[in-house]
Formats: structure tokens, sequence, C-alpha cells
């Protein structure tokens, strides 16, 4: 069974990195201040709405994906669900007592996120759609999707060292020429 575990986190670690790396640029470009945040409206406001948009609703998308049930329709899904069912069918009862601590507190996190994901992202629910406001009770925050990317670290890390495996930073997440380059670049013109 730790073979599978191993599996199941490698194969999970460059969906979470994606994750992590797409996220800090939303973050560099929309939360650092109010002063970028009027730079950007002035120059591109259509386009940045754009890139928001897709940017926010790609960490929806991912979060959904990394938190799906372990089979959907007789298929095995790969997301956190599988790693910690993985550990629970092990002998490590402290790995699997922590890791389903970790895992539920990162359901509740994204409750709202899957909403959005399953009824409007993953496809357009008619009956959502059609409704003058869609999901207008379902309110999330980006305070919720940073828990979230904290709780799935933590999980990584957790397993990492179960499995004997060089833990990743996944705090550490500056690509060249990224978002906030752009935006400094933008701040000083």
């Amino acid at each position: 069974m730790c073979n599978s575990m191993l599996e199941v986190y490698k194969a999970l670690h460059p969906h979470v990195l994606q994750l992590h790396i797409r996220w800090a640029q939303f973050r560099f470009l929309f939360t650092v201040s109010d002063q970028r945040m009027t730079v950007l409206t002035n120059i591109a406001p259509g386009f940045f709405a754009i890139i928001r948009d897709v940017l926010r609703d790609d960490a929806f998308i991912s979060l959904g994906r990394l938190t799906d049930q372990s089979n959907t329709l007789g298929k095995s899904n790969l997301s956190m669900i599988t790693l910690v069912e993985r550990a629970e069918g092990s002998d490590s009862l402290e790995l699997s007592a922590t890791a389903r601590s970790l895992l539920n507190q990162l359901l509740e996190c994204v409750e709202n996120i899957r909403q959005w994901r399953n009824k409007w992202f993953a496809h357009t629910d008619l009956d959502q759609a059609l409704l003058e406001k869609p999901l207008p009770n379902t309110k999330v925050q980006r305070d919720k999707i940073d828990k979230a990317l904290h709780l799935i670290r933590e999980l990584m890390r957790l397993f990492a060292d179960h499995l004997s495996q060089k833990p990743v930073d996944y705090d550490l997440r500056v690509v060249p020429g990224d978002a906030d380059a752009l935006a400094q670049l933008l701040e000083s013109l």
C-alpha cells in the first residue's frame, strides 16, 4: 500500500504546484496594493478583468479537482481524498488520523468553491443559469482559497515526511517574468 500512496503523492505534486503558482500570480496582480489595482485599471481594465476572472476560475476548478471523491462513476480520481484513503488503508494510524483531520478541514473550507465548480464551471447547470443571480447565496472569499492552499500544503508535507520524500516548498512560487514583474513594470511607467 505504501507504493500506491507514493504514486498518488507524486502524481498530485504537479497539480498542487501548478495551483500554487497560478494563485500566486493572482495575488501578485490583484492583492498587493490599491496603487497596483489603480495602475492596472487605468492601463487595461478589460484585459486585467479577464485575467482576474480566469485565474480565479482556475483556482476554483483546480481546488474542485483536488478535492474530488476518490471514485466517480467507477473510475478512480487523482485527489487528496484518494491519497488520504490510501493512508487509511495502510498500517499507519497516526498518519491516517492526522491526514483525515486535515482533509476534513480542507473539505469544509472548499465547500462553496466546489459548489461553484460543480454548478457553474465544470458544466453550466441550467436551473442555476436561468436564475437572475446564479448561486447568490454561495460566496467565496480569497481567504478561503488561501486557507485551502495552506491545508493542501500541510497534507503534502505530512505525506512527504511519511514517504521519506524531500518536502516541496509550495510557498516558493516565483517564476521568471511573472505577474509581479509585469505589474512592477506597469507601475514604473
